[in-house]
């Protein structure tokens, strides 16, 4: 009797053995557990509120950008604050009015930025001193471009300027002012010495870095038939070069691309985008207004995947550790896989509408209310 039962939980013993075998074996369950497996999240560092803003203040819309190992990033408190990767303020300067916009940083460590009022500030971050300041005609809604030499500032009217680095002015395009806009903008794209930009009424310019010429220029919708927000397409999102492709997004519009010899019309996608999309490895990532993530042919337009992971506005995707990284606008972070796999996600408070900003020792994120995060 002993023996018969030493037999039975051996046999048994050996059932569950083969079975784990099997399943180790067996590709089809192995690569799914391995495809589906969320990604790490990174974890917040630490978060820092950059601008003390008052219950019902303005928004808080401008972008961090990296000098080095120090963050620089304008606030609602009229002042351009600069932080080390450890969140402890180092120096501050102040602006003429808030700063809505991003930030640029020259080869040198000078951060370029504007303020609400249009004023460009050009600031010395070793020396902790202004080095110049240039009166604009309108706000900056995206952020300063630092190309070669030359620094490129988008004008919510816009226009668009090119200044030295000693605050020379180089040249300027003006291009139809818009009527209705969104509290946000594009920043201009410089690929082989051609300024490309999308401008709120519709306008899509290449322009020699140089000198400013206009090379070619295309309407893709006529702003002003728009008379509410509800109904304007607004181009909130930078180009983005995809070889002899140019490709411009729009909140409430589609994605469209053109050439970049002629800006003759390629393919055109209806998907709504607040945040400029991904080229990465092959594919044009883009984070759509609905929640979704796709992934598109950039050459076709056509879609690879899809895959809905939040009820609210996305941002981004930027990539992280082979990742993308998300955020939408009720706080939510998200990292899921380039292949469309399962995505893990975090809450952090308030509404994220800046793309998050990746460097070697973390995420950048700010929100709506001021506070910025590292995440690791």
């Amino acid at each position: 009797m002993i023996v018969l039962r030493r037999l039975g939980w051996f046999l048994l013993l050996m059932a569950f053995g083969l079975a784990a075998a099997c399943s180790a074996k067996s590709p089809a369950v192995s690569d799914q557990q391995g495809a589906d497996a969320p990604p790490v999240l990174p974890k917040v560092v630490w978060v820092r509120d950059i601008d003390h803003r008052a219950a019902l203040a303005a928004p808080a819309f401008a972008e961090p950008a990296l000098a080095g190992d120090l963050i620089v990033v304008g606030g609602q408190d009229s002042r351009a604050h600069v932080l080390s990767m450890s969140g402890r303020e180092k120096a501050r300067f102040a602006l003429a009015a808030p700063s809505e916009s991003g930030a640029a940083v020259l080869p040198d460590g000078t951060a370029v930025l504007a303020d609400a009022k249009g004023m460009l500030y050009a600031l010395d971050i070793g020396l902790e001193k202004e080095s110049w300041r240039k009166q604009l005609s309108s706000t900056v809604l995206g952020r300063p471009v630092v190309a070669d030499s030359t620094i490129l500032v988008q004008t919510a009217d816009n226009r668009i300027y090119a200044f030295g680095a000693d605050g020379e002015k180089r040249w300027s395009f003006a291009s139809i002012a818009g009527d209705i806009t969104i509290h946000a903008g594009a920043s201009p794209v410089v690929s082989d010495g051609i300024v490309y930009a999308i401008f709120s009424n519709g306008d899509v310019a290449a322009l020699r870095l140089e000198n400013g010429n206009l090379i070619w220029r295309r309407q893709l919708f006529l702003g002003r038939e728009a008379t509410v927000l509800s109904d304007i397409k607004a181009p909130i999102s930078d180009p983005v070069v995809a070889g002899e492709l140019l490709i411009l997004s729009f909140y409430q519009g589609e994605i469209i691309a053109l050439s970049r010899n002629d800006g003759e019309r390629v393919w055109t996608r209806k998907i709504s985008l607040r945040s400029t999309p991904l080229l990465l490895k092959g594919n044009l990532y883009a984070a759509a207004a609905d929640g979704a993530v796709l992934a598109l042919d950039p050459l076709s337009g056509e879609t690879q995947w899809k895959q809905e992971i939040s009820k609210e506005e996305l941002i981004g995707p930027v990539a992280w550790q082979d990742n993308l990284l998300l955020a939408d606008a009720d706080g939510g972070v998200y990292v899921m896989n380039a292949s469309g796999g399962q995505a893990s996600s975090l809450v952090l408070s308030g509404r994220i509408d800046r793309a998050p900003l990746v460097s070697g020792q973390g995420v950048l994120l700010r929100n709506t209310r001021g506070s910025l995060y590292l995440l690791r």
